[in-house]
C-alpha cells in the first residue's frame, strides 16, 4: 500500500493539495526536536515533547541518554537559547525509551509545540498495516550557519537541523522479523516500518512552506539521529477543509536499511516509563490510555 493510496482511501472524493500535505508534515514535525550530547558530541538524537498534566517531557530513545551527560535541544527559533537543563532524566534499556522532564521555567521555549495528552494513542491492533509517518533529525544534516565570539571569549555556535519524514505503513505482525539477536519480538512493545527512504522520505523546511525529496546521489540518509523521533498514525478529519489530526504512537529505536524495515517502541511503555516515577500522573495516563483511534 502507498502512500498515495492511503490518500485516496481516506479521502476518496479529495486530492491532497500541496498546502495540505505541508500541513500534515507540520504537525508532525511542531513537537519534534534535535538533542545535542555536549558530552560526547557523536551522541544524540531525535526527541518528542509531550505534556501530561502540568509536566512538560522530552521522550526519546534510551541508548540517546547518559545519566552523566549533558544535553542541549535545538529549538526551532534561532533566536531561542537552547533548553540544556533537566529536572530529572529517567530510562528504561529493555524497552528502549527514555524521559527528560524540562524545567517549569523553559516551559514557555515551547509555546504549544508539544503533543497534548489527546493525541497520544496506545491502543493500535498490529494485525493489519497502518500509514504512519516517521520524523526525526538526521545527524549528518546538522549544520553551523554562524559563529560569534563574546566579550568574554564564549564562542555561540548556531546550527540550522532539518527534520525528514518518511512517509511509510507498519508492517503486520505475521510479518515480523524471528529471532533478533538485539532484543526478543514483543508485540506489546514493538513496532516495526517499512523503510524505503529512496521513494518516501520528504524533508521539511522550517523557513518556508515547502517540503521536498532530498537528493539522494548514492545513497539515502544515514538514520543515526533519527533514533528518539515520532512514528504518527496518519490521520485526517475531513469537513471543508482537511486537516490534519495525526496521533503518536510510538517511538524509532533502529533501522535496518538492508532489511527494508524500522524498529520503534510504542509509545504506551514510554507512558509506563513517566508512570513508575511520577505517581501524581498516574490519573493523566489512564485517561490516555482509554484514546481510540
Amino acid at each position: 500500500m502507498s502512500y498515495e493510496r492511503y490518500q485516496d482511501r481516506q479521502v476518496p472524493d479529495l486530492t491532497l493539495r500541496q498546502e495540505e500535505q505541508v500541513a500534515l508534515a507540520r504537525q508532525a514535525h511542531r513537537p519534534v526536536f534535535r538533542l545535542i550530547d555536549r558530552t560526547n558530541t557523536a551522541g544524540g538524537g531525535s526527541c518528542v515533547a509531550i505534556k501530561l498534566g502540568t509536566r512538560l517531557f522530552l521522550a526519546t530513545a534510551a541508548h540517546v541518554v547518559y545519566q552523566k551527560h549533558d544535553y542541549e535541544l535545538i529549538l526551532p527559533d534561532r533566536t531561542a537559547e537552547p533548553v540544556n537543563q533537566f529536572v530529572a532524566k529517567y530510562t528504561n534499556k529493555e524497552d528502549d525509551v527514555a524521559s527528560l522532564e524540562i524545567s517549569p521555567p523553559d516551559h514557555c521555549v515551547f509555546s504549544d509545540a508539544f503533543v497534548h495528552e489527546a493525541d497520544l494513542l496506545t491502543c493500535l491492533s498490529q494485525d493489519r498495516e497502518w500509514p504512519v509517518l516517521v520524523v526525526g533529525y538526521p545527524g549528518e544534516y546538522i549544520r553551523p550557519t554562524r559563529e560569534t565570539t563574546l566579550p568574554s571569549n564564549t564562542i555561540l555556535r548556531a546550527r540550522r537541523v532539518d527534520a525528514y519524514t518518511l512517509c511509510t505503513e507498519t508492517i503486520p505482525v505475521a510479518n515480523w522479523p524471528k529471532n533478533l539477536l538485539d532484543r526478543p519480538v514483543d508485540p506489546s512493545r514493538d513496532l516495526f516500518i517499512g523503510y524505503y527512504p529512496e521513494a518516501r522520505m520528504r524533508l521539511l523546511h522550517r523557513s518556508n512552506a515547502g517540503i521536498t525529496p532530498p537528493s539522494f546521489t548514492k545513497d539515502p540518509p544515514s538514520m543515526q539521529g533519527m533514533s528518539g523521533g515520532a512514528v504518527w498514525l496518519e490521520r485526517f478529519k475531513v469537513g471543508r477543509i482537511i486537516q490534519p489530526s495525526s496521533q503518536l504512537i510510538g517511538l524509532q529505536v533502529s533501522w535496518k536499511l538492508e532489511a527494508r524495515r524500522l524498529r520503534g517502541t510504542l509509545i504506551g511503555r514510554w507512558l509506563e516509563l513517566v508512570e513508575k516515577n511520577y505517581p501524581d500522573l498516574r490519573k493523566a495516563i489512564s485517561a490516555v490510555r482509554r484514546n481510540r483511534n
